[in-house]
């Protein structure tokens, strides 16, 4: 049977010793750094943090800094805890859709900022071709609408174009009338 017996004692005090000493180093370190909306981590993380290391941070896509540029750098403290830092980026904005023709636009979240988005609504007697709901995005360095605008046409269109043929046929003469069977 295999001796389960510690080697020596020197070996336990060594292991307790260690485990003393990361004890220690962690309790001499800052919790995770701060996370932000607009902003992100720039480079890697570390395992821990120490009084005196600090982290830096950048704008997310689909945000812009904050003019004037507020600080974009924490530090952990002699206290283990992170330096105060706020939002230093705000969202962009995508272009200014115009009014459509015969409709209207809604703005679902009050503006034009990247996430929100706006409804397309016709007036009445016309109808919407296209997507009626539109989506802030982010489209290479820029911002853009999800959609091409849609259209609202008239209800009354195809109606206007049939009246148009029949008194086109009219005038051209006789008309008649048959069955098919």
């Amino acid at each position: 049977m295999p001796d389960t017996r510690p080697q020596s004692l020197a070996d336990d005090r060594d292991e307790v010793f260690y485990f003393h000493v990361f004890i220690l180093l962690y309790l001499e370190a800052c919790d995770d750094p701060p996370r932000f909306e607009s902003m992100r981590f720039r480079g890697a993380l570390q395992l821990t943090y120490r009084p005196g290391d600090h982290i830096q941070y950048e704008c997310r896509l689909g945000f812009s800094p904050i003019v004037p540029a507020l600080p974009t750098t924490a530090v952990c403290q002699d206290n283990n805890t992170w330096s105060p830092l706020q939002e230093a980026c705000r969202r962009k904005s995508c272009p200014n859709p115009a009014d459509p023709i015969n409709g209207r636009i809604n703005y679902i979240n009050g503006s034009t900022l990247f996430g929100s988005q706006i409804q397309y609504a016709c007036n009445e007697g016309f109808y919407i071709i296209g997507s009626n709901i539109l989506h802030c995005e982010i489209s290479g360095n820029g911002m853009e609408w999800s959609d091409l605008p849609p259209l609202c046409e008239s209800k009354y269109i195809l109606s206007l174009e049939v009246r148009a043929i029949v008194l086109k046929l009219l005038a051209s003469g006789p008309c008649y009338a048959f069955e098919l069977t």
